[in-house]
């Protein structure tokens, strides 16, 4: 079994900026709803980029600390782009766009993105056994 030796400042600053990233998303989630309150008296536009954010930092959160592991950030990817979409598509009526739209591109997008990601592996590990015969 391989250990890997986490370095505690790496680890820190990691920790600092998903911190940052939260708070960035809570503030960023007040002042939407506060502001679409303050303007409309009930909640209206402010799901887009309320969203839309919760949506980045999904994304970004495994990067910060599984950078080097690309499935696990394809995986939730994948998991989280669908029930975005299909939010979005409950939230904002009348138009539904969801199923003859959204769905398949991004069942699309998802299967391109894992097919790629399979050759690249596939191709790293050919890679490696190449130069394992060269000595």
């Amino acid at each position: 079994m391989i250990y890997r030796v986490v370095n505690e400042d790496s680890l820190k600053k990691r920790r600092f900026i998903l911190g940052v990233l939260t708070i960035f998303t809570i503030i960023n989630t007040g002042v939407n709803f506060g502001i679409d309150l303050l303007i409309n008296g009930s909640l209206t536009w402010s799901f887009y980029p309320v969203y839309s954010v919760i949506f980045t930092w999904l994304l970004c959160t495994p990067l910060l600390f599984r950078h080097e592991r690309l499935a696990i950030w394809l995986g939730v990817f994948s998991t989280v782009l669908l029930p975005y979409l299909f939010l979005m598509d409950l939230v904002f009526p009348p138009s539904s766009w969801f199923v003859p739209i959204a769905l398949p591109i991004a069942v699309g997008v998802i299967v391109f993105l894992w097919v790629c990601y399979v050759a690249y592996v596939i191709h790293s590990i050919k890679n490696k056994e190449r130069d394992c015969h060269v000595n």
